[in-house]
């Protein structure tokens, strides 16, 4: 893909190719190549915040937590959790998410052992569920199944193993 951008880049303007990140990062992720999937969020806030659609910089921003707590690297789960919360916070909150994510970081600080983050994870995934019946809520699944991840760190299984539970049911 990279090579591919490179080849027809003065072919694609600005936000064409914050949209071919995006959706790049989607299938990495997927494919649970979470550190690849990282290099195109990455990319994403590498351009001027003004330069891409403002609900894409701001899911860029979420999604990169939950991509780093994927990659299991303790180091920059720390420094993206510190940024995450500091952009969450500094924003106007467009969606219920975003106050649902800052007070789960909150929390963080809390959990000292597996089974307490599980039980955060469980609180969660019920006010997701909630979000899920407003019609205005409801767009930010558009971006991420949030539920489905939710899910999969509650029953430890795979993002992709989630994801084909739910279209099963």
């Amino acid at each position: 893909m990279e090579n591919e951008l490179k080849a027809y880049r003065e072919h694609i303007d600005t936000m064409g190719l914050v949209m071919l990140c995006f959706y790049a990062f989607q299938v990495c992720f997927g494919a649970a190549d979470f550190a690849y999937a990282h290099f195109w969020l990455e990319r994403i806030l590498a351009k001027e915040a003004n330069e891409v659609r403002q609900d894409i910089y701001h899911f860029t921003h979420i999604l990169r937590l939950i991509t780093v707590f994927e990659m299991n690297d303790s180091t920059l789960l720390c420094s993206t959790i510190i940024s995450t919360y500091r952009f969450l916070y500094t924003q106007k909150a467009n969606y219920q998410l975003d106050k649902l994510i800052l007070a789960f970081l909150r929390q963080l600080t809390n959990t000292k052992n597996e089974k307490q983050l599980t039980v955060m994870f469980t609180q969660f995934l019920k006010d997701l569920e909630q979000l899920k019946q407003d019609s205005f809520e409801r767009k930010v699944f558009a971006y991420f199944d949030f539920v489905a991840w939710t899910k999969s760190k509650i029953n430890g299984e795979s993002f992709a193993t989630s994801i084909a539970k739910a279209k099963t049911n």
